[in-house]
C-alpha cells in the first residue's frame, strides 16, 4: 500500500513539474505565494495598480479584489475578538451571552472566508483579462 501512495505521489509530482513551465508568454502577469511577477520577474504591488489600469476590464477585477481585501480583513478582528471573549468568560458569562459571542464570531468568520474567496476569484479575473488583452506571440 505504502508503495502504491509513494508511486502516485511521485507520478502527481512529475507530471505537474512537466506542466510549469510550458505556457510562459511576453507581457504575462501572474500572481503565485504572495508575489506579482510580469515576464517572470517580481513587481510591486503599486506597479501590479499601474498595470491593471491599462486595461478597463481587469482594472474593474483588480478593484473589486482590493475591496474584498479590505473587507476580509475588517471582518478578521470581530471574528478574532468575539471567539476571545468567547474562551476568556466561559465559566463566568451565561450560556445565552457566551452563544451570542460564538454566533457572531462564526458570521464574522464566514464574511472573512466569503471575501477571500471573492478575493481569489476577482484576481484571477483580473490576471485572465490583462494577459487576454496583451497577450505578444512570437
Amino acid at each position: 500500500m505504502k508503495f502504491i501512495f509513494t508511486l502516485i505521489f511521485f507520478i502527481v509530482s512529475l507530471t505537474s513539474f512537466a506542466q510549469s513551465d510550458t505556457t510562459k508568454l511576453k507581457g504575462q502577469v501572474e500572481h503565485g505565494w504572495g508575489q506579482w511577477t510580469l515576464d517572470g520577474k517580481k513587481i510591486k504591488a503599486s506597479e501590479v495598480k499601474n498595470i491593471f489600469m491599462q486595461d478597463d476590464m481587469a482594472n474593474s477585477y483588480y478593484k473589486k479584489s482590493k475591496t474584498n481585501t479590505i473587507l476580509a480583513a475588517a471582518f478578521t478582528a470581530p471574528a478574532v475578538i468575539f471567539y476571545t471573549l468567547a474562551a476568556n468568560n466561559r465559566e463566568q458569562v451565561a450560556t445565552n451571552k457566551l452563544n451570542g459571542y460564538l454566533v457572531v464570531g462564526f458570521i464574522s468568520s464566514g464574511i472573512v472566508l466569503y471575501e477571500v474567496i471573492r478575493l481569489i476569484h476577482n484576481r484571477k479575473k483580473a490576471i485572465r483579462a490583462y494577459n487576454k488583452n496583451h497577450l505578444t506571440t512570437y
